[in-house]
């Protein structure tokens, strides 16, 4: 059985591409590679959601992310197909900002992602995971689950700030959690 690449995309500032990279690439996996890509949107902002088109598809009563995490609904019943071929998201919702209170930096937090993503592999090669640029329970789960994750950024030194605590705790995540977490590489924008 193949295994789906998991990448998380992270960086603890706004603003440096981090949507952006996670729907180019999706979109050059899916439609161009023709790899099948499923993009997690877990920040309760939801841009890769409306980026992906997926927004407008889903009925208010549509599961969203937050259901599959708090284990009311399997990350299948979430799913929504994008306009985009070869591309679903699971989309998110402003419901997430209750994420940090639920589950906090526990045991369950960490694996929060791991439980959502168990038989993924059958489904699709390719898992985008976007956050929000903040080091939460959210961001924790993804890296907990992935096995790269990307670091958007713009080469000046604001995009510089909080770098070192990132990597850091992607470290501490890699040492205690996941093993199999590696650094993919720090994606350079040129354009701001």
């Amino acid at each position: 059985m193949r295994k789906a690449h998991i990448i998380t995309f992270a960086n603890i500032k706004g603003g440096v591409g981090k949507t952006t990279a996670v729907t180019n690439i999706a979109y050059l996996l899916g439609t161009e590679l023709k790899k099948r890509v499923l993009v997690i949107d877990s920040d309760d902002q939801g841009n890769a959601t409306k980026a992906l088109g997926v927004r407008d598809l889903f009925d208010r009563q549509h599961e969203t992310l937050w259901s599959a995490l708090t284990r009311k609904v399997g990350y299948q019943d979430v799913i929504v197909e994008s306009p985009y071929k070869n591309i679903w998201v699971i989309p998110s919702t402003t419901d997430l900002k209750s994420a940090q209170n639920e589950f906090g930096r526990s045991a369950r937090g960490f694996k929060l992602f791991k439980h959502l993503l168990k038989g993924v592999e059958k489904d699709f090669d390719y898992v985008l995971i976007d956050t929000k640029p903040q080091i939460n329970v959210l961001l924790q789960a993804a890296l907990a689950a992935s096995d790269f994750y990307i670091i958007p950024s713009f080469p000046e030194p604001d995009s510089y700030d909080g770098f070192l605590d990132l990597v850091a705790e992607c470290e501490e995540i890699h040492d205690e959690e996941n093993d199999d977490l590696h650094l993919m590489g720090v994606l350079i924008s040129s354009v701001k």
